[in-house]
C-alpha cells in the first residue's frame, strides 16, 4: 500500500485495516458470507468482463474462496495492516459486490469508474504446491497501478514452512532473486541460522546462485530444517511470528523527506581495501551534504578534483531489504579516471558477504575476477546483474560486479516439490570430472582479444616497472594455472 507522494520518499502506505481486527497472525481474515444473489445470465457475462479488464478479476468456474494479498510498505510495528482477505464467490454472483467485499479490508480502496487505480495481478501457478490447501483456490496481489517501485520491487508471495508451522504472506521481493538474496530477507530476524538449512523455490524455479527474475504474482516458498536445538528453533519460529509480513523492510525507516546516501571509497585493487561513510540529508540538499561530508572525512583530498559516481541501479535490484531513500555513490578522484574505473564488488560465500569499491581496469573477463573471489567452489559472476562469462567487457565508471560461490544444497522434503525440481536434482550440481589425460591436453577457451595478450612487448608496462597494482589484473603470472582452474572451478558454470 502506497500514497502517490511526491518522489520516492513516500513509499509509506500500508494502512490500517477497517475493522483494526487483523494482528500479525498466520490466519488471514476471512471474509465468509454467503455468495451474492445471482444476477441475470445476459448481463453477467459483460459484468465479468468488465471486472477483468478494469480490475484483473477472473471468472471463477465454481464457488470458491479467493485469496488477496496485499504488501506492507510501512514499518511502523505498532499499526494492524490487513495483508490477506478471503472472499467467497460463484460464477454466478455479481464481479462487482465480490470486488466490493475484497477491498473492505483497505479503507483507502474504492471501485472507479473510470481510471482504476488498482489492479488484482494472479499469483503464479507454482502456488498450488503450497503446504496447505488453501492457495489451491484464485489467489491474487492487489496493486497500486502507475507505481514505478513495482518494476524494482514486485510485490509476490511468501510462504514458509518449518516443521508444523506455517506462514503465507505478500511480500516485496527483490527484481532479481537467487538463494543469497532470499536468505538476506530473513537475516535480519534469524541471523545467519537458517544459511544452511533452506530449501528455496521461486515460481517453481529451485534457487541456487544464478539470478531469477521475480514479477508481480511470483510465488516464493522456503523450507526450512535448521539443524539447531529446540530452544533455538522455538526462539526462531517465534520471531518470524513477529516479523514475517515485514522481512522486507528495513527495522528502522528514514523520516519522510529525508535521504540516506550510501558512499564506497576505493583505495586498492581488490574491494577489501576500499572504506565506506554514510550521511543523511533532506533531499533538496542532497548534493551539498555529500560533498562537504566527504571533504569532512577526507580533507586531503582535492576539492576540486572530487568526484561522486552513482553506483550502478543494479545493486538496489537484488537488495533483499526495501530502501527507497537510499542512494549509492563511489567517491573518486577525476584525475583517476582516464585509465582506471572505480566499481564496486559484492563478494558472497557461505561464511560472509562483503561490498566494497576498488580501482579496476576499463575492460575485464571473468578470469580476472576469479582471481579477486579465490576459494575452492565455483563462482558464478553477475556485471551489472548480466551473467558474465568468457568474453572481454568494457566497464564503466560505477559499475557493479557481484560474486556469488557455489553452495553444497541438502535435499530436504523432495516429495513436496514438483518432478520437475527433483529430476533436476536438489544437490549441488558438481563440476563435469575431467579425464586426468585429456585436462592435460585440452586446448584454452578461446575469449575475445586472446591475440592481444599473447602479442606483448618488452616495451609495455608493467608491474615490476611501474609499480602499478592493476597491472596485475589479468595477467597471466598473477592468474593460477589453467590446471588450477579445472580443479578450483566449476568451467561450465561460465559457458
Amino acid at each position: 500500500m502506497i500514497f502517490a507522494a511526491p518522489f520516492h520518499l513516500s513509499l509509506l502506505g500500508v494502512l490500517p485495516a477497517k475493522n483494526l481486527q487483523l494482528q500479525y497472525l498466520d490466519r488471514p481474515l476471512h471474509s465468509f458470507a454467503p455468495p451474492q444473489e445471482t444476477v441475470p445470465s445476459s448481463s453477467l457475462d459483460d459484468l465479468w468482463r468488465r471486472a477483468f479488464e478494469n480490475y484483473g478479476l477472473q471468472r471463477p468456474t465454481d464457488v470458491t474462496e479467493i485469496h488477496v494479498f496485499r504488501v506492507i510498505l510501512q514499518s511502523s510495528r505498532d499499526k494492524n495492516a490487513c495483508t490477506r482477505s478471503v472472499t467467497r464467490t460463484g460464477p454466478m454472483s455479481d464481479p462487482f459486490q465480490t470486488l466490493e467485499r475484497i477491498i473492505d479490508e483497505w479503507w483507502d480502496l474504492e471501485l472507479e469508474e473510470h481510471d482504476q487505480s488498482w489492479r488484482l495481478s494472479p499469483v503464479n501457478s507454482a502456488c498450488t504446491w503450497s503446504s496447505t490447501n488453501e492457495l489451491s483456490s484464485p489467489a491474487y496481489v492487489l496493486t497500486r497501478k502507475g507505481n514505478p517501485f513495482h518494476f524494482l520491487r514486485p510485490h509476490g508471495v511468501l510462504e514458509v514452512v518449518w516443521g508444523h508451522r506455517q506462514w503465507t504472506t505478500a511480500i516485496a521481493l527483490p527484481k532479481l532473486i537467487n538463494n543469497y538474496h532470499c536468505l538476506g530477507l530473513f537475516a535480519q530476524v534469524c541471523g545467519p541460522m537458517l544459511t544452511p538449512s533452506c530449501a528455496i523455490w521461486c515460481d517453481n524455479a529451485r534457487l541456487s546462485e544464478e539470478l531469477i527474475e521475480c514479477y508481480i504474482g511470483s510465488f516464493v516458498q522456503v523450507h526450512i530444517k535448521a539443524i539447531c536445538s529446540d530452544l533455538v528453533r522455538i526462539d526462531l519460529q517465534a520471531a518470524l511470528q513477529r516479523s514475517i509480513h515485514t522481512l522486507h523492510l528495513l527495522g528502522k525507516s528514514l523520516h519522510d523527506d529525508l535521504v540516506k546516501m550510501k558512499v564506497f571509497v576505493p583505495q586498492g585493487v581488490t574491494c577489501f581495501s576500499g572504506a565506506t561513510f554514510d550521511c543523511t540529508s533532506s533531499f533538496e540538499n542532497w548534493q551539498t551534504v555529500l560533498m562537504e561530508e566527504g571533504r569532512r572525512i577526507y580533507p586531503g583530498r582535492n576539492p576540486d578534483t572530487m568526484i561522486f559516481h552513482r553506483v550502478h541501479k543494479a545493486i538496489e535490484e537484488v537488495c533483499p531489504i526495501f530502501e527507497p531513500a537510499v542512494k549509492h555513490f563511489i567517491f573518486a578522484d577525476s584525475e583517476e579516471q582516464e585509465h582506471t574505473r572505480t566499481v564496486v564488488f559484492a563478494i558472497f560465500t557461505s561464511r560472509f558477504e562483503f561490498f566494497g569499491a576498488c580501482h579496476w581496469t576499463p575492460v575485464t573477463r571473468v578470469w580476472d575476477i576469479l582471481d579477486l573471489c579465490g576459494g575452492e567452489r565455483g563462482w558464478v559472476i553477475y556485471h551489472n546483474n548480466q551473467r558474465l562469462r568468457h568474453q572481454r567487457v568494457s566497464v564503466h565508471q560505477g559499475d557493479f560486479f557481484a560474486c556469488y560461490e557455489r553452495c553444497d544444497c541438502t535435499p530436504l522434503l523432495l516429495a513436496d516439490r514438483p518432478t520437475t525440481d527433483i529430476a533436476q536434482g536438489w544437490g549441488a550440481t558438481a563440476p563435469l570430472p575431467i579425464p586426468s589425460d585429456a585436462a592435460g591436453s585440452a586446448p584454452s577457451v578461446p575469449t575475445v582479444g586472446a591475440t592481444t595478450d599473447s602479442a606483448r612487448n618488452d616495451a609495455s608496462p608493467t608491474f615490476e616497472n611501474t609499480g602499478d597494482p592493476l597491472l596485475l589484473i589479468g595477467r597471466r603470472g598473477g592468474r593460477r594455472r589453467q590446471d588450477d582452474r579445472v580443479v578450483s572451478f566449476d568451467v561450465d558454470s561460465f559457458q
